[in-house]
This record gives structure tokens, sequence and C-alpha cells, in this order.
């Protein structure tokens, strides 16, 4: 037995295999001596190999067809159960199932661009770190701009000449307030959220159920139930993490979504195996997934038909845009009876409206099922961030919306490309001044005043307003700093408001 068989056995609950045999109305299995099997595997001759077979019944010698006919299939019988059960312990394995679950979700990424991204804009980069990797790796740096993860993020693609500034990150890593591999969950969090600002590329985790509380979302009974939860002293640290300005650059998905339907057959025609995946009392036995893949496919989709992010949010009925989540696997024949669940989705929570409203109040990105449909859909996108309150209407409104992710992935766009033409330019400006008026003009080029504009028009001037401010840093020679104030077109509650964002335009070091 080969290295890689003894590693797939280690999947595998010997003492559950042999309870599920014995279940079945099988005697215990009588191991095949190792002499015979590999007589069999070598016998080239057909014939020579079933009499072989045969010689392990002791007391019989003649045989006719239909009783060699009947010991082959009662024996092909029992290998089917015993390869049932032995592939159902390795696929419901939770490492297994971890390690399926996320690269499905890598497949949906780039099905979705293959789908929707003619001009081959879109890449999607895989950087496999657990999260005890990346939570000692910003606990060892003093500042988390000396971590190994900023350089990967930042510094290797957004501060190198020629590199290009992620757009978004999508974390599979589940969270939760409890302590994890030794790190304090929210401390990471926190300063995950540093990296993510600093390279204007939000990014999107999970929220665990015990994050609520329970071990399963569906424990959950109600909104009056989330909101005492959120307000206990255990939960202290999530507040403060709520209040931090870098918190608008971190979104955490809620439930999970399947990412396949339980397998029925192996194999066709002739060399299919008849597997049946495990499905007991409940649905915790499918494959679900971080429903931060359905973000990611959502902000996919929007990137390619206009380059801008202001619609991954609600949907519009008989489309598939804005915020809708489809390609959801086949739930037809989820229930045991192998009939469709009339309010059956393909997601392990389903939320109400009034509880979407809640959790989005919370903190959280909820994905909801669509009435009637087999679709999903983000009918919210707000960060992690807490707004804050002010007095006077218009800075409240203005507190709401720069929380909210698809604004903070629409002005994050015009930070990149700022970035980069300061950082490639600067030292061939002789003032600030100059460089501001680059700037100002460059960005002009996407504002109209008109009121009311087709989508195509919106995609190709998104901002109603801009203003670009360049300062010199004081005491750093050649460094310079800029101040956007940006106005995209859509609104919220018909208040018009805006945002303010700095970005550093220093040169690369030795650049």
């Amino acid at each position: 037995m080969d290295a890689g068989m003894n590693s797939a056995l280690a999947f595998v609950d010997q003492d559950y295999i042999r309870r599920r045999h014995q279940s079945a109305g099988q005697p215990p299995v009588r191991a095949l001596h190792r002499g015979l099997a590999e007589r069999l595997i070598a016998e080239a001759d057909e014939l020579q190999a079933l009499m072989l077979f045969l010689s392990q019944y002791p007391g019989r010698s003649k045989w006719t067809r239909n009783q060699i006919r009947a010991v082959l299939c009662d024996n092909i019988l029992r290998l089917d159960r015993l390869l049932n059960a032995q592939l159902n312990a390795i696929l419901h394995h939770h490492d297994l199932k971890d390690l399926e679950a996320n690269w499905r979700g890598v497949a949906l990424l780039v099905d979705q661009a293959a789908q929707d991204d003619h001009q081959e804009q879109v890449r999607v980069k895989v950087l496999d770190a657990s999260w005890e990797v990346i939570s000692a790796d910003l606990a060892r740096a003093i500042e988390f701009d000396q971590s190994r993860l900023f350089a990967k993020v930042y510094s290797d693609e957004f501060g190198t000449p020629g590199g290009e500034p992620f757009g978004l990150l999508l974390g599979t890593y589940s969270i939760s307030h409890r302590t994890q591999g030794g790190a304090a969950n929210l401390d990471t969090l926190k300063e995950l959220s540093q990296v993510a600002a600093a390279a204007f590329a939000p990014l999107i985790l999970n929220a665990a159920p015990s994050f609520f509380g329970v071990d399963h979302y569906s424990e959950l009974t109600g909104v009056r139930e989330l909101e005492s939860h959120f307000s206990q002293v255990e939960l202290a640290p999530w507040r403060s993490v709520r209040e931090v300005e870098d918190a608008r650059f971190l979104g955490l998905a809620v439930p999970r979504m399947l990412m396949r339907p339980p397998h029925r057959e192996l194999g066709e025609g002739a060399e299919s195996f008849g597997f049946l995946e495990r499905r007991e009392v409940t649905d915790r036995d499918y494959l679900w997934g971080p429903a931060c893949f359905a973000f990611g496919t959502v902000a996919i989709r929007a990137f390619c038909e206009s380059g801008w992010f202001s619609r991954i949010r609600g949907y519009k009925p008989g489309r598939v845009a804005h915020g809708t989540v489809d390609n959801m696997p086949d739930i037809a024949g989820m229930n045991p009876s192998g009939k469709l669940h009339p309010t059956r989705q393909a997601v392990d929570w389903q939320i109400s409206d009034r509880m979407e409203k809640a959790l989005s109040e919370e903190g959280f990105l909820p994905l909801v099922p669509l009435p009637n449909t087999p679709m999903l859909a983000f009918h919210s996108v707000p960060s992690v961030q807490q707004p804050k309150r002010y007095d006077k209407t218009a800075a409240d409104v203005s507190a709401r919306l720069s929380s909210m992710l698809h604004y903070i992935l629409c002005v994050s766009r015009f930070a990149h490309y700022m970035k980069v033409m300061g950082r490639d330019r600067i030292g061939g400006y002789r003032t600030p001044e100059e460089c501001e008026a680059v700037l100002q003009r460059w960005i002009h080029g996407y504002t109209t005043a008109t009121e009311g504009g087709s989508e195509d028009l919106i995609s190709r001037f998104p901002l109603r307003d801009a203003k670009v401010t360049v300062r010199a840093r004081a005491g750093e020679p050649g460094k310079y700093y800029s101040v956007m104030h940006l106005q995209p077109h859509f609104q919220l509650d018909q208040l018009v408001t805006g945002l303010r964002l700095v970005t550093e335009l220093s040169p690369v070091d030795g650049a």
C-alpha cells in the first residue's frame, strides 16, 4: 500500500465502515488473503482468475452459470456498499469538505469571469494561508505594514511600478469573537482592516455561527435574540472593531451557500458506480461553503458590465443583475424523497426580511434567497463599520453611505488610479499645485452633471462631482498626499452626499 493510499485512509473511520456494513445485514467482512488478491490481480487469463476466485468457497467443486453469476453479483454488491461507506467517510471529513468547498468557490469566480469578462480584465489570484499563519504574521510585525501579508497585498502590487492593485479580497475564513489557534480573531480582524484600507481593497470574510452564540445558523430564532446577543459584554471587542474607520473596508458574509448538490452516481455506462451520498436526519452533511464567493461573483459581473460597482445590491425581476447570485446548484432532489422542497434554497439559513435588516444593522453582509426562484441575492451590502451618528441629516447620511461596500469599492478604483499616477509621475512635477491640476483634469473626465442619465452614460461618467487637493508632506521633500472628495450619482434617501479619501502619492523607494 503506497503513501497516497495511506493518506487517503486517514480520512476513513474504520469502525464506522464496519458498523455501516453490518447494519446493512451483511456478515462481518472477511479479509481476503493478500497472496490471493495479488494472484487475482496478476492473472491475465480471465477464466483462470474466475476459478481462482471461486476457490475461496470450500466444499464446492461444481458451479452452474447462474450460481457463478449470483456469487459475483453478491460480491459486487458488498464491494459497492463498502465503497459507499468509505467514500462517504472521505467526502464528509471536515478537512476534505473545507478543501472542496474552497476550490469550488474559486471555480465559481473563474467561471463568472469566463462568462462576463470579454476584455480579459479580471485576474483571480489565490494565496494559500491558514488563519493561524495570517494571525501569527500580523502578531509578529511591529506594525501591520511590516507584515508579509501587507507585502503581498500592497507592496508587491500597489506599491510597485507595473504592479496591478487588488480590487477585492476574499477570505474563506470563518470569523468569531472567540480565540482560535491561540490568537484572538477580532484582534487579527482589526489588523486585516488596516491592510485592506491601505491597499484600497475591501476584504470580504465570513461569520461563523458561533459569532451568534449558536452551533448552526438555523438555531437563531428571531431578531430580538440577535439584538440582545450583540449587546452582551462578551461582544464588546466586536463593537470596538466596528468603531474603527478602516472597518468600512471589511465585510462579513452570512450564512453559508451550497457548493454542489449531493452526488448521485459516479462514472458512465458499464463503468458507473452506484454511489449515493449520505443524507441523514439533517442537511448538515451537505457541502456548504463561504458566502464570500457569492459576493465575488456579483462584483465580477458588475465590473465586467461597466467597470463600476454601484449596482451590486438588490435585484431586478426576470434578470440576473445587481446583487443577484445565479448558477446555484440544482436543489431538485434535495429531500430524501427526491422531491423538490418548495421552500428550500441553496443557503443553510433562510433569512427573513426582518432578520436581513437586523443583520445589516449589526454589520453583517446577508445573502438571502429570492422567493419562488433558485437564486440568491444581496439586498444590502453593509461593511462591518458602525456609521457614526450626527445631529445634521446630511452628515448622518454621508456616514451611512461611506460605510457601504458598493461605495467603498467605487471610490477605491479612483484611489488606485490616482495612487498609480502619482507614484509613476512624482518627481516630474515642480510643485504640488502642478500635480493637483493634472489629477483634477483627469478625474473631471469622469464627471457629468446630467440628471437621470442612462445606465450607459452613468457607467462612463460615474461621478456627479469630484475635487482633488494635493499637498506636500511636511518635512518630507518630494512626498505628496492627495485628498479626494467624490460624489457619485447614486443617492441615499433622496440626499446627495460624497466621500473623502486620503491617498499617498510618494514615489516608490529606490525607483
